[in-house]
């Protein structure tokens, strides 16, 4: 048997870490899509029931695929208004697309989730598997569930009336852009990243 000298390093610990949630993987951006998409579906009731379901969403997940490598190479997206535009637009395709296939109707706060969640996969993943995002995380949304409006509540936020999972674009838009003011000068994703974890080690 040859010997193994070295210790792992710290970058193989992460590995480590990224093939036990994502598995072995060539595309990393397709397994990102997936996972979000795992921590939403819980939430479309009624979805996992019908004979389309699959058809849906593969074809949602193609086209986000699809307009998140636009947003990586489109350099005319490089601040908050525009990236919004592209979010709203992602958001509203979804819906489109579910609907078109399925018949479901899927609510904008659950193609948030999927939308933001992605992103934030990404960013975990790092620039080494999915290059090309790295400019675009200050202008990322916050990715909304019970857990991050908790931890919001305990710091004295208001929680909005409607479960977030049930959000028309407008609402959720709106909840964003109090977060961008109350948390002025912070990327939101750093903001959500120490609120999810506050929240789920409680």
């Amino acid at each position: 048997m040859c010997a193994i000298s070295q210790r792992p390093s710290k970058e193989d610990y992460e590995e480590f870490l990224i093939q036990v949630v994502y598995g072995p993987c060539t595309d990393y951006l397709k397994a990102c899509i997936k996972g979000a998409y795992l921590d939403v579906c819980r939430t479309m009731r009624g979805f996992a029931k019908l004979p389309k379901k699959e058809t849906a969403k593969n074809c949602a997940m193609e086209a986000l695929s699809k307009r998140l490598k636009e947003l990586r190479d489109d350099e005319n997206v490089h601040d908050r208004k525009t990236f919004d535009i592209w979010h709203k637009s992602v958001s509203d395709q979804i819906v489109e697309i579910v609907k078109k296939e399925s018949g479901f109707e899927i609510a904008a706060g659950q193609t948030q989730k999927w939308i933001n969640m992605t992103l934030k996969n990404i960013f975990v993943c790092g620039e080494r598997r999915i290059p090309g995002f790295s400019h675009l995380y200050e202008q990322c949304h916050m990715p909304i569930d019970n857990i991050i409006l908790g931890e919001l509540k305990k710091k004295g936020g208001r929680r909005p009336v409607a479960e977030w999972s049930k959000w028309k674009y407008d609402e959720y838009y709106l909840f964003q852009e109090d977060l961008r003011v109350t948390f002025s000068g912070r990327p939101l994703l750093d903001v959500e990243h120490l609120l999810w974890l506050a929240g789920r080690n409680r």
